[in-house]
């Protein structure tokens, strides 16, 4: 169960970015409990699908910031651009004023067949009864796998138990040897 604080955010985030028409999916720890794994986890994250081309990228990314300001969210941009390959990282704050504080929310801005892969088999989920685009967990085993610390790994160890009967495994493997992460995944098989 994700905490109510969080929950508002993602509730607030998931309502701007489907009136802006934006293609979204949640990923990290926030979108585990659509697939049987609750842990503590600070903030949500949201990949953001930007298009093919530089010039429709842009024009996503501007859309994204405006409906999530026009939402509430904090925004600075100083904070953001920072690059992770091919993706952008833009770092929002929801204000919760009775508590006093902020939920960050990461939104993960990325193009490219393998994110355009990753949003299109996303699918609505219940997080703590609130359906929101989660990515498969197949593709959330991938991510964490990808981001490498203990944390993800405990994460991807626990997904692959729960999950074992219903996963893809072959769209599983051949997606972790695209992005050299075979061994992981296979030693992950063997903790699960």
């Amino acid at each position: 169960m994700l905490p109510e604080t969080i929950l508002t955010a993602l509730e607030a985030a998931s309502r701007a970015l489907s009136e802006s028409g934006a293609r979204y999916a949640l990923i990290g720890g926030a979108a585990l409990p659509a697939w049987g794994r609750t842990r503590a986890t600070a903030d949500a994250d949201i990949l953001v699908g930007l298009g093919g081309s530089a010039e429709q990228g842009a024009s996503a990314q501007a859309a994204v910031v405006g409906a999530l300001r026009a939402a509430g969210f904090a925004h600075l941009e100083k904070a953001d651009r920072r690059r992770i390959e091919d993706k952008v990282v833009l770092h929002f704050w929801f204000p919760l004023r009775e508590q006093g504080y902020s939920i960050r929310l990461d939104v993960i801005a990325a193009g490219g067949p393998e994110y355009e892969e990753i949003l299109s088999r996303a699918s609505p989920r219940k997080v703590n009864g609130f359906s929101v685009p989660v990515a498969s967990c197949e593709d959330l085993v991938l991510l964490k796998l990808a981001a490498g610390r203990l944390i993800d790994r405990v994460d991807v160890q626990e997904l692959l138990a729960i999950n074992k009967d219903s996963l893809d495994r072959t769209y599983l493997e051949t997606r972790a040897a695209r992005r050299n992460l075979a061994k992981e995944l296979e030693e992950a098989w063997k903790q699960a």
